[in-house]
């Protein structure tokens, strides 16, 4: 397709639309989740039970034209990396609900990333090649929780670690 002189790929288009999609609906699903630590807890810990069983049960990754829709690649020079669909929701919705929490904008955003880091050092370092993501995101999740009460509860100058 060609608008204006300028070629468009219509699966970059397709994945344009399906990241926006998910980053909306996470937005949505981390706007609805009460701004507490114990309902996100609950999703997330129920989630990466399911993702676990999906992946150790021979689930992986969709195929043909189904995988652009419920991946989300990039390509990058002659390697590509995907997350799932649910994938990113879920890290738009750990984002969402973390800014409910007036967290700010810097440990909104680091959670999953942190998680994702994680699952591709240990993607790389082993012969595994396809982990669930959702406990990454869980752990992600959890050390930006960390981070979130050291920096709400200040410490006072005799507590020495």
């Amino acid at each position: 397709m060609t608008a204006t002189g300028l070629a468009v790929d219509a699966e970059w288009l397709l994945a344009l639309g399906v990241f926006a999609a998910a980053l909306f609906l996470g937005i949505g699903v981390g706007q609805a989740i009460p701004a507490k630590p114990a309902p996100i807890a609950l999703l997330l810990g129920v989630l990466s039970v399911a993702d676990i069983i999906w992946i150790v049960s021979g689930g992986g990754s969709a195929m043909g034209r189904a995988d652009e829709v419920l991946n989300f690649s990039v390509q990058i020079g002659t390697t590509s990396s995907s997350i799932g669909t649910a994938d990113l929701v879920l890290a738009a919705a750990v984002a969402a609900h973390w800014l409910r929490r007036d967290a700010g904008i810097w440990l909104a955003v680091v959670g999953a990333p942190i998680g994702m880091v994680v699952s591709n050092v240990l993607v790389s370092a082993s012969d595994v090649d396809n982990l669930p993501l959702v406990p990454f995101i869980t752990l992600g999740w959890l050390i930006t929780g960390a981070w979130y009460r050291r920096l709400l509860v200040p410490q006072s100058a005799d507590d020495s670690v």
